[in-house]
């Protein structure tokens, strides 16, 4: 993807141009300019370029169409999210990171010595960044939620790499902390196999509010509560049977992983387990280059 495929896409996102397309349908663009106070030569290259990449449809000059693609992004807030965050979150940074590593030439990377901070022109961590926002902050938290959809990501990874029977027989009532856990769609499914289970969600006030909102839409009783915590202050839940971290620590430089992991020490009981799920990156050669990219 260049950049060029990231402007047409940021285009179809802030415009919310896949909820004007019928679903049924087609429309003129010059329709789509008017609704988005857009001018129309600027929206017809922008859409165009989205037809060139298989995004759109074009059923006569003019006009666009859905195709399964965009379809998904008018009828999916949360892939909706993903993009968003990809687009206004992530890509701005991108053209930073090596003028990042120019500038910040040390053994040792530190939060803010990051492409997000030539971006944001900021001395925040990016994680800073998005909980200070709370309309970032919850479009990224419910982008990562997208994620658990996608290959590898989904909770029944998880559940199916490790025997959580065992925790769940380490106690009556045994407890798991999910640090960093987000909205707590790993929770929700390691409760729903394993019922006796009672599994506290940390993270973030503003993830743990969307959070809470989920877990009250639900039908069923759940076993699941959640916590406001940051990960780089002490563990405040002491005597749990398992403290479970995933896909957190890939995020942070290796001295800022151990000040998380540290902080938990104190919180251990004999015998609890401390069960890490995250990247891992393969020996070269070893995988394919297709998923030797994704994974680097």
């Amino acid at each position: 993807m260049n950049q060029y495929d990231m402007v047409s896409l940021h285009a179809l996102y802030k415009y919310k141009v896949p909820e004007i397309i019928p679903l049924d349908g087609e429309i003129p663009i010059s329709q789509i300019a008017q609704r988005c106070n857009a001018r129309e030569d600027s929206m017809t290259r922008l859409l165009e370029h989205a037809v060139a990449n298989y995004v759109l449809a074009r059923p006569r000059p003019g006009h666009v169409a859905h195709t399964a693609l965009s379809a998904m992004l008018a009828t999916s807030p949360p892939l909706m999210d993903w993009v968003g965050s990809a687009c206004e979150d992530m890509w701005p940074a991108a053209p930073h990171v090596v003028t990042a590593l120019k500038k910040w030439p040390v053994e040792t990377v530190l939060p803010h010595q990051t492409g997000h901070n030539l971006a944001e022109r900021t001395d925040e961590p990016f994680f800073t960044t998005m909980g200070n926002d709370t309309e970032r902050a919850g479009r990224f938290a419910r982008a990562m939620g997208f994620m658990q959809n996608m290959p590898g990501f989904q909770p029944a990874a998880a559940l199916d790499a490790y025997d959580w029977g065992a925790v769940a027989s380490a106690s009556d009532n045994a407890v798991v902390v999910d640090v960093g856990g987000s909205r707590g769609d790993f929770a929700f499914a390691l409760t729903e196999k394993h019922p006796s289970l009672q599994v506290v969600v940390q993270d973030m006030p503003d993830t743990v509010e969307q959070g809470r909102a989920i877990l009250s839409k639900r039908d069923v009783s759940s076993n699941v509560t959640f916590q406001a915590h940051d990960f780089f202050d002490a563990q405040p839940v002491e005597g749990a049977d398992a403290y479970f971290l995933r896909m957190i620590l890939h995020d942070w430089p290796d001295e800022f992983c151990l000040k998380i992991l540290r902080n938990i020490v104190p919180a251990l009981k004999p015998g609890a387990r401390l069960i890490i799920n995250d990247h891992c990156i393969s020996s070269p050669g070893t995988t394919s280059l297709y998923q030797e990219r994704q994974a680097r």
